[in-house]
């Protein structure tokens, strides 16, 4: 978990489209590529927890862009467990 996030984290941060598609799950397309188009310096990685069956690790940073918006940026990656090839968790 800590690898797929770190590698999604720095895929955001270098706006890497074929890494950051690299670590969503089989399915996902394209629907999150809008992520790449903030401008933002990664500071804080939250304590992970689990929510109903999934594990949530909120990632804080700076937003860079000088449009007057929040000066703070949050991503929050989920976490699900993978199901083996015989259906068990």
């Amino acid at each position: 978990m800590k690898e797929k996030l770190k590698a999604s984290v720095n895929a955001i941060a270098a706006k890497d489209v074929e890494a950051f598609h690299k670590t969503l799950g089989p399915g996902i397309g394209t629907e999150h590529d809008y992520l790449l188009n903030n401008v933002v310096n990664f500071t804080t990685v939250d304590k992970a927890h689990e929510e109903n069956g999934r594990i949530l690790v909120a990632v804080n940073g700076e937003n860079l862009r000088q449009d007057g918006g929040s000066p703070v940026m949050g991503y929050t990656f989920y976490f699900e467990q993978e199901e083996s090839a015989d259906g068990r968790l």
